[in-house]
């Protein structure tokens, strides 16, 4: 092949550069899926009729409200999971509505 078609199909063929990201994407929305799924549990297990997707405002925001306040369990057991948890999610909105352009 010429030189030129070498770099092209070396290009198409390489993974993106970004390709580590995916995984931090599937990692936050297996672990959104995960505290929806064990809410619906508890929720369905107490009894409970407002469920997390009653709750306004941004995914994390609402499931600690609604574990804290309607379920009463909390989603944290320490204080300081929250500020990873939250720039985790923060990362994950980055790559994932912003093809990883950081503002």
């Amino acid at each position: 092949m010429a030189d030129g078609h070498q770099e092209y199909s070396d290009h198409i063929i390489s993974p993106p550069k970004v390709f580590p990201w995916t995984f931090l994407v599937a990692l936050y929305a297996v672990y959104e899926s995960a505290v929806t799924e064990i809410a619906r549990l508890i929720q369905v297990g107490q009894s409970q009729y407002i469920s997390l997707n009653d709750i306004k405002g941004e995914f994390l925001d609402r499931a600690k409200k609604y574990y804290k306040h309607i379920l009463q369990f909390e989603l944290y057991s320490k204080e300081k999971e929250w500020p990873r948890i939250k720039m985790l999610s923060e990362l994950r909105n980055a790559f994932a509505h912003a093809n990883g352009r950081l503002k």
